[in-house]
C-alpha cells in the first residue's frame, strides 16, 4: 500500500517524537521504485547514503523507544516504524555489498 512506502523523517525531542511523512521511499540509491535497477554511483555517494541511512535508523530506533514509552502506544504507527526501520536497515546492507570488491576467491 502507500502508506507502507512512505518514508518518514523523525525528529526526536526529549519530551516528544515528531514523525513526519516525506517522498516515497525507491530504495538505495535506485533510479527508480524498481528493486535491483542501481544507478551508477560513485564509491563516495554510497558512503554518504550509507551514513544518512545509518542516522536515519539510529533516529527510528529512538522513536520507536519513545513511541513504545508512552501509557497507550498507537500501534498502528509503531508498526510502521518498525516496518521502515527494517527496510532502513535492508538498505544498510545493499550500501555495505556495494563497497565491499567482488572479489572471487
Amino acid at each position: 500500500s502507500d502508506s507502507d512506502n512512505q518514508r518518514v523523517n523523525i525528529v526526536a525531542q526529549p519530551s516528544r517524537v515528531h514523525i513526519r511523512p516525506n517522498a516515497p521511499a525507491c530504495g538505495p540509491l535506485r533510479t527508480n521504485c524498481v528493486r535491483g535497477t542501481a544507478a551508477s554511483v560513485t564509491h563516495d555517494e554510497i558512503l554518504q547514503r550509507l551514513e544518512m541511512v545509518k542516522v536515519e535508523h539510529r533516529d527510528l530506533d529512538h522513536a520507536i523507544g519513545a513511541l513504545s514509552a508512552m501509557p497507550v502506544p498507537d500501534q498502528l504507527q509503531l508498526a510502521r516504524l518498525k516496518k521502515r526501520k527494517l527496510r532502513l536497515r535492508d538498505e544498510i546492507e545493499w550500501c555495505q555489498d556495494q563497497l565491499i570488491p567482488n572479489i572471487i576467491a
